[in-house]
C-alpha cells in the first residue's frame, strides 16, 4: 500500500488507548478559577483553558491564558467550525474608559465580527498581567438568547468552538493566534488520549520549495504531494506488509518557521482505480512501478490517480485528532 500526503505524524497500535483528563492543570494554586464555582475545565492548549458551569438557563463561561496575551481575547460557538457564522464573545479593555468590557459579536462573512444589536453577554470579571500576559475572564451568557442567526442556542451536544487572541485592546485582526476545538458546554469535557506509549512514524515532505503559480496553478494556493511506501515505513516500525496494525491518531509536523506556508494536510491511501465492468464494481491495481518512497509531485491540485481513499485530514486551528479508544484505521 502507498500513502500520499504532505507532512504528518501517525501513531499505530494494535491495542486500546489510555484516556486521561488534564484536570490537574485547571485548578492548581494561583489559577483564578475555583472548582466550587467553575464546574468544568477543558484544556485547549498547554497555555489555554476554558472554564464553564451550566446553570438553569444561563452558562458561566471563562478563559484563562497563562502567558503571552497583550490585548483582547475571545471564545466563539461556531456552527460549522469556521469564522463565518460564528457568535463571538470578545473581552477587552475599552480604549476610552480603560475598563474591561464584554462584547457580543457575530460574523456572517470572513471579515471583522460585527456588534450584535442585542447584547447577551454579562462580564463577571477580567484581569491581565502586563508583564507576563497572563489573562483571565469570566462571563455569563444565556443558553438560548432567541437571537438567531446571530447567537446559537447552547444544547447538550458537542459543537465547534473557536478561540482567538489579539495583540491590542482595540478590537482588531487576530493574526495567527486563533484555533478551533469541540466542546459540550452543558456537560463534562471530552477526555484526551495519551499516545506517548505507542509507536509512531513521521511522514515528512522532502525538502521542497513552495512555488506559487507553478505550472499555471492558482498563484496563491500551491499544492504539493508525496508518496510514502508502507514497506519502507514498516521497516522503521517493525512490521511488514503481511502484518496488520491500526492508525489511532495523527498530528501535523511543521518545521519552525514554515507555519505560514501550511493551510491543510490530507492523507490518502493509493489502492488503485475504481472500475465498473458488466455492472460489477471492482478495483484496478495501482501501477506503482515508477514510484519510489517520498516521490514528490510538485503540482498536485488533485490527488494522483489511484489515490482516492482519504484516511486523515488536518487544517489550521484543528485539534490533533486521536480516534476513540475502540477505533483504528487498519494498515497492512
Amino acid at each position: 500500500m502507498n500513502l500520499s500526503t504532505a507532512a504528518a505524524i501517525v501513531w499505530a497500535s494494535a491495542t486500546s488507548l489510555l484516556r486521561v483528563v488534564h484536570a490537574g492543570n485547571c485548578y492548581k494554586e494561583g489559577v483564578p478559577f475555583h472548582q466550587v464555582n467553575w464546574k468544568y475545565c477543558q484544556e485547549i492548549s498547554d497555555t489555554l483553558h476554558m472554564y464553564y458551569t451550566p446553570l438553569n438557563d444561563t452558562i458561566m463561561l471563562g478563559l484563562h491564558a497563562t502567558e503571552g496575551v497583550t490585548g483582547w481575547s475571545s471564545l466563539a460557538p461556531a456552527g460549522n467550525g469556521g469564522m463565518k457564522g460564528a457568535s463571538q464573545i470578545v473581552v477587552r479593555k475599552d480604549e476610552a474608559t480603560d475598563e474591561w468590557i464584554a462584547e457580543d459579536r457575530y460574523s456572517m462573512e470572513y471579515q471583522m465580527p460585527s456588534m450584535d444589536e442585542k447584547q447577551d453577554v454579562q462580564l463577571l470579571f477580567a484581569q491581565q498581567d502586563e508583564d507576563t500576559g497572563e489573562t483571565a475572564w469570566g462571563v455569563v451568557i444565556p443558553q438560548n438568547s432567541c437571537d438567531e442567526p446571530y447567537d446559537y442556542a447552547i444544547e447538550d451536544r458537542n459543537t465547534f468552538m473557536l478561540w482567538a487572541l489579539g495583540n491590542s485592546h482595540p478590537f482588531s485582526f487576530h493574526g495567527a493566534d486563533r484555533g478551533q476545538f469541540t466542546a459540550n458546554l452543558m456537560g463534562p469535557p471530552p477526555t484526551t488520549i495519551d499516545l506517548d506509549s505507542y509507536d509512531s512514524v513521521d511522514l515528512l515532505m522532502p525538502n521542497v520549495p513552495v512555488v506559487r503559480g507553478e505550472k499555471n496553478l492558482d498563484p496563491m494556493n500551491p499544492f504539493i504531494c508525496s508518496y510514502f511506501d508502507m514497506n519502507v515505513m514498516g521497516e522503521e516500525m517493525g512490521f511488514t506488509e503481511e502484518d496488520k496494525v491500526h492508525m489511532v491518531g495523527y498530528e501535523p509536523v511543521i518545521t519552525e518557521g514554515n507555519s505560514q506556508f501550511i493551510h491543510h494536510l490530507t492523507l490518502f491511501t493509493c489502492e488503485g482505480y475504481s472500475t465498473i465492468e458488466n455492472g460489477q464494481a471492482g478495483t484496478t491495481q495501482l501501477d506503482d512501478s515508477n514510484l519510489e518512497h517520498q516521490t514528490v509531485i510538485p503540482a498536485c491540485t488533485n490527488m494522483p490517480p489511484g489515490c482516492s481513499n482519504m484516511v486523515a485530514a488536518w487544517a489550521i486551528g484543528a485539534d490533533s485528532p486521536a480516534f476513540p479508544e475502540d477505533v483504528g484505521f487498519p494498515i497492512g
